[in-house]
């Protein structure tokens, strides 16, 4: 990583952080127990990338969409001509409970680090889907 540096009177400057900089690392302490008083302020770290894909399913099959990644912040997916049917796990069935129908138009949001699988409802169907990852170090 290119870093440009500002000279000040105390010294250069960096203005460009390394990523475990930036994500503050710091060595594990002990754990303590801590008892909340009052309003806690919490902030969520930035996210490294972003990816992008739009692939054609049909209702015949599920199509592995993404795989399961702990560092996915999360992920967008949009259906476009048909409904779509999404689901978290390999062995799913329609209809099972780890199945769900996402009208077309509508953008599902993805917080969970699962695999996810797609399918079209009763035609084919363009899906796109979007996803943001946590920095890896």
């Amino acid at each position: 990583m290119s870093t440009t540096h500002y000279s000040s009177p105390a010294g250069p400057v960096d203005l460009e952080p390394d990523v475990p900089e930036v994500l503050q690392a710091e060595a594990p302490l002990a754990c303590l127990p801590v008892r909340i008083e009052g309003v806690v302020r919490t902030q969520g770290l930035p996210t490294k990338d972003r990816t992008a894909r739009t692939i054609s399913v049909d209702q015949t099959a599920f199509v592995p969409l993404l795989k399961a990644d702990p560092y996915r912040a999360f992920a967008e997916v949009t259906a476009f001509d048909d409904d779509m049917i999404l689901a978290y796990s390999k062995n799913a069935q329609v209809g099972d409970t780890n199945t769900e129908r996402v009208p077309k138009g509508i953008t599902r949001r993805i917080t969970a680090r699962t695999e996810v699988l797609v399918m079209g409802h009763t035609t084919t169907t363009a899906v796109s889907m979007a996803q943001e990852r946590w920095a890896q170090e």
